[in-house]
């Protein structure tokens, strides 16, 4: 299992109490709490460009050692006022190593209309959880700071996406409101919601039992209706987690070949990647030593089952058009079925609808729950 840092980082005017209540709870994850503590810094400081550029800077290359020290391919972040804008800044000006999985958001001071979707296309950033507050005087103040005359002195491009939230259509986006102020948003009661939301695909114990029972059945369909021996089906998730797609060991049915739940896969290679990558249903087979349309490389390739003949990659799509939950394997360990043998037949047709809908139904509503931490 790969390392999953989460760096917090404490706004102005405040030693981040918070960042301390959190820690149970992104542990209770299997998240890695990393505290980041630039002291006490005052309204003055904030406003004067040189020393808020100072400390965006220092902040920037503290993460840079951090993930190199670790060997982390990126981190998630939990930031509050001025931290979002420290966050933002440092990565929106990076020119590195530095990328973002997953980000909280709490009393945001980032501008209403920030380029969420350059970051996401980039692969910059994967999804961001804004918790905004409808009476966050902290973040109306930073929009007026930001406006003419005031930005003469202060060079502040900042704003209330803390009370309103982002404007625009993001799929990566999700903006949730609550009642109550700029600290109040930190609401202890909802940092278990936001480990959650920081550790996907990597799900709760009820979450994991839940889908893992929705697994177990698909490949008891799928076998009746690809006609194939059940004990010979087997079917898996991969999840992005560190931007590579990876099996989830709790998430699987039938898969004993332990070799295989240490892929990694990235996106465009392979069934899986390739499934994800276009958000289509991508269907492999092995003829010999030979698999059709592979680009795995050569370490992973050597990872998969000697008997597998034959993959069934269907991506879980997104509610919103975003990117897909992830790639549902259905795959077996001998010949390709019948069935599957003419993919310009109506009846390989008929058998993509039918797989599709069955997760489309049952695992997907499951996924997107678990995505957001709204289950």
């Amino acid at each position: 299992m790969s390392t999953k840092l989460v760096a917090t980082i404490h706004g102005i005017r405040t030693v981040g109490l918070w960042q301390k209540r959190i820690t149970p709870h992104l542990a209770r994850c299997g998240l890695i709490p990393y505290h980041i503590d630039y002291g006490r810094f005052g309204l003055l400081r904030f406003l004067l460009p040189w020393t808020r550029e100072k400390q965006i800077e220092g902040v920037r290359s503290e993460l840079r050692d951090l993930m190199q020290q670790v060997g982390a391919r990126r981190l998630s972040v939990v930031a509050h006022s001025f931290g979002t804008y420290i966050a933002m800044e440092a990565l929106r000006r990076e020119n590195g190593n530095l990328r973002f999985d997953r980000i909280v958001l709490t009393g945001s001071i980032l501008p209403n209309d920030f380029d969420w979707n350059s970051l996401v296309a980039s692969d910059m950033v994967v999804a961001v959880r804004n918790q905004c507050a409808t009476k966050d005087r902290v973040a109306t103040l930073a929009k007026w700071a930001s406006r003419w005359p005031f930005r003469w002195g202060t060079w502040l491009k900042a704003g209330a996406s803390g009370r309103d939230g982002f404007s625009g259509e993001t799929p990566n986006v999700l903006n949730e409101k609550i009642v109550g102020g700029h600290s109040e948003v930190h609401n202890p009661l909802e940092h278990a919601k936001w480990s959650r939301f920081l550790a996907y695909p990597r799900l709760s114990g009820n979450e994991e039992k839940q889908v893992g029972s929705k697994l177990q059945a698909l490949r008891q369909d799928a076998a009746r209706i690809l006609s194939y021996n059940v004990d010979n089906v087997r079917v898996n998730f991969f999840g992005l987690e560190e931007g590579v797609l990876r099996p989830l060991a709790g998430l699987s049915d039938n898969m004993t070949y332990a070799p295989e739940l240490t892929m990694e896969i990235r996106r465009g290679q392979g069934g899986t990647g390739t499934a994800y990558e276009s958000g289509e249903v991508c269907v492999l087979s092995k003829t010999g030593a030979t698999w059709s349309g592979n680009n795995l490389p050569t370490d992973e390739l050597t990872k998969v089952h000697p008997a597998l003949g034959w993959v069934i990659s269907l991506p879980v799509e997104s509610e919103g058009g975003g990117p897909p939950l992830g790639v549902v394997n259905v795959d077996g360990l001998g010949a390709l079925p019948p069935v599957l043998q003419d993919e310009n037949s109506e009846q390989f047709e008929l058998t993509m609808v039918i797989l599709k809908n069955i997760i489309d139904g049952s695992i997907q509503p499951d996924l997107q729950a678990a995505y957001w931490a709204k289950g």
